[in-house]
């Protein structure tokens, strides 16, 4: 079992450099699928005809609202929590987890300012029509208005009783408006001084400024949406949805029109601000509502989709869903020929490595595989762990009867004798794979992260919060404990059991001697947590992988690096060697499987699997792919830093090299 993770991004870039002709233009592929996490926040250009959504796999993304294409992607380090266009669409501005917001050149995708300052993450962010101001709420109880030019603090409001929820900012950048707690409040941007606050009798979720910064409409948790007179304080209208969590609120820029958004139920309903009348209600989920600036297109968004929307009939323009999710893990075979990969929607798939064919799915919320790949074991939604053949998905052998929760953990001796889970029902538990029966079950044991048995099945490893217990197999008597500095997040066993490799939310691994408990060798070189770690069969070469979107080959002995591998855009939460060492595989929350050739540190290719298994993509390095017939449909190209896709098929045509996992095996690519 490896960590399971949520979400990173889906961009994926390669440049076409050889087998092209010399005098048509370079060109990258770009995989058209959109983002691989929850989407977090959306925004309209003025005219509707743009659409920027941001999510947790930590991208932004511009749409063409009209024709559905991806036009740009814009990046940070974690999470983006909130997104705004500027008036004329030439500018991006993005808010993150990272504690930062960057306001980025549409057409070139790059960097034109970063704002930092904040001490937590941030909630929102607004932008001016003419794009010099720029407006941040954080958890950190401050709102901070900034020049966009020179990334500069202009003022700081302070004095919040709790996390800013929601910004706003005039067309003009002479007022602010913020939400958080039960209230909100307007301020004087260029003094920082309160104009009025309006106080709610629940918490405020959401809020929004009138271009003219006239009005200023609130939306709170229990479903209603208020209009505010900014002058005096005076309540204007009052708009009751039927939500039981309003979430959204949007006010177009004459302030003739508004939307509210939220759940339970999800319907969005356009409203008539003057008199209160429901115009139209969109009946659909959705979390997050935008109305363009001429109030003639309103975006939705839940978390896995958005919507583009006419507001004069109601008339849907446009649906976007991806079709990818993130890889959350990945095993291999001994003998590297076949793989099997788990995605966060609890989908396993086992598969050829040299071909791409897909031998059988699995309903698995964890997976441990046997040395020779002929057997896997599931860890399961349901309470009760399987065991598969694994090329027939033929079911060997159920554990019933003891876990009372989801069992996300599982691990399987080398010999194919035991068979370990860890539940959420803060059970431990090993099992006999022949009979099915339970050998021990430890209660109320706690919370595990991940499990390891050595080959013989006498030793048994299980992850809980900074440490690793060493159990007897047994008997589940505790043995030994290994200690790091934060959560141990994974946990692998050399093959004759006498060393063990812990990766950690403290950015090292360490390889440990199992006997003694001996700190033998400690890896350190990743800028985030490690995710997943592997030790080769001779336990010379380890493998980590990281939320820093690298993986890292190392020397066990010396603890020196071999080579770095760069190029997931999302987490590598699972990383995976062959037994000659010359294969080595990383699963992403970018959405991608990849191999790399050790020796090297390239990329061989990157897989893509759409829709569970239906359709596939396998893409080189320099760009050239081949794929399943309906997959094709994802594939595009475009000139380095433009924006306009090259998304026909004579561009396709030049690219598609059909067989191509085959020519990879064969060593012909």
């Amino acid at each position: 079992m490896r960590l399971k993770l949520h979400f990173l991004p889906v961009l994926v870039l390669a440049s076409l450099t050889s087998l092209a002709p010399a005098q048509e233009p370079r060109l990258e592929f770009v995989l058209q699928a959109g983002h691989t996490g929850n989407i977090t926040s959306v925004a309209l250009s003025g005219d509707g005809k743009r659409v920027l959504t941001g999510s947790q796999d930590s991208t932004a993304i511009l749409w063409d609202a009209v024709g559905g294409q991806q036009l740009q992607t814009f990046r940070h380090a974690h999470w983006v929590t909130s997104v705004a266009l500027s008036g004329d669409g030439k500018s991006v501005l993005t808010g993150s987890w990272d504690k930062t917001a960057i306001l980025w050149e549409v057409a070139s995708g790059n960097k034109l300012q970063t704002f930092e300052g904040h001490k937590d993450a941030l909630t929102s962010v607004a932008l001016s029509d003419d794009g010099k101001q720029v407006v941040t709420g954080s958890q950190d109880k401050t709102a901070i208005l900034w020049d966009a030019a020179t990334g500069k603090r202009i003022q700081t409001f302070e004095g919040l009783t709790g996390v800013v929820s929601h910004v706003g900012l005039s067309g003009d950048g002479q007022r602010v408006v913020t939400a958080g707690g039960m209230r909100a409040i307007l301020w004087d941007a260029a003094t920082g001084k309160k104009r009025r606050t309006f106080e709610l009798n629940n918490f405020v979720n959401s809020v929004s400024l009138s271009r003219d910064g006239k009005h200023v409409l609130t939306g709170v948790k229990g479903g209603t949406a208020i209009l505010w007179d900014a002058a005096d304080g005076n309540h204007l209208q009052t708009f009751q949805g039927p939500y039981q969590f309003l979430t959204s609120v949007s006010l177009s820029a004459d302030g003739t029109q508004l939307a509210t958004g939220g759940i339970l139920p999800g319907p969005v309903i356009l409203w008539e601000t003057a008199t209160g009348r429901k115009v139209r209600t969109l009946q659909m989920d959705a979390r997050f509502v935008t109305l363009s600036a001429d109030g003639k297109s309103v975006a939705t968004a839940s978390t896995d989709r958005f919507t583009v929307w006419e507001t004069a009939g109601g008339k849907h323009l446009q649906t976007f869903e991806s079709p990818l999710g993130a890889v959350a893990d990945v095993a291999v075979s001994g003998d590297g020929k076949l793989v099997v990969t788990r995605s966060d929607d609890y989908q396993a798939i086992a598969w050829e490595a040299a071909s791409g064919k897909v031998l059988h799915t699995f309903d698995a919320m964890g997976i441990a595989l046997s040395g020779d790949g002929k057997q896997l074991a599931t860890g399961q939604v349901g309470i009760t762990p399987i065991l598969f053949e694994t090329a027939s998905g033929k079911q060997v052998q159920t554990f019933r009867n003891v876990h009372t929760y989801v069992v996300p953990n599982v691990a399987l001796s080398g010999d194919g004798k035991f068979l370990a889970s860890g539940g959420n029902d803060l059970r431990l538990v090993m099992w006999e794979v022949a009979t099915g029966k339970k050998l021990w079950d430890l209660d109320q044991w706690g919370g595990t992260s991940d499990l390891a048995l050595s080959h013989d099945g006498k030793l048994f490893f299980a992850a809980s919060g900074d440490a690793v217990f060493l159990l007897d197999a047994a008997s589940g008597k505790e043995l030994r404990t290994f200690k790091h500095a934060d959560s141990v997040m994974s946990v692998a066993l050399s093959h004759d059991g006498k060393h063990l490799l812990t990766g950690s939310a403290d950015k090292t691994a360490i390889l440990w001697e199992v006997a003694t408990g001996k700190k033998l060798q400690t890896f350190s070189g990743h800028t985030a947590g490690v995710t997943d770690v592997v030790l080769s069969a001779d336990a010379k070469l380890v493998v980590t992988g990281s939320k820093d979107r690298t993986a890292i080959l190392w020397e066990a002995a010396t603890g020196q690096k071999r080579q770095t591998f760069q190029g997931h855009s999302g987490w590598v939460a699972g990383v995976a060697l062959s037994a000659d060492g010359k294969q080595l595989w990383t699963a992403s929350h970018d959405g991608s499987t990849r191999l790399w050739d050790p020796a090297t540190g390239k990329e061989r290719f990157r897989l893509y699997r759409f829709d569970g298994d239906k359709d596939w993509l396998a893409v080189t390095s320099d760009g050239f792919f081949d794929c399943s017939e309906a997959a094709r449909r994802f594939v595009t190209y475009r000139q380095p830093g433009m924006i306009n896709r090259h998304d026909d098929d004579d561009t396709r045509n030049r690219f598609h090299r059909p067989g191509l996992l085959t020519q990879i095996w064969a060593g012909e690519r």
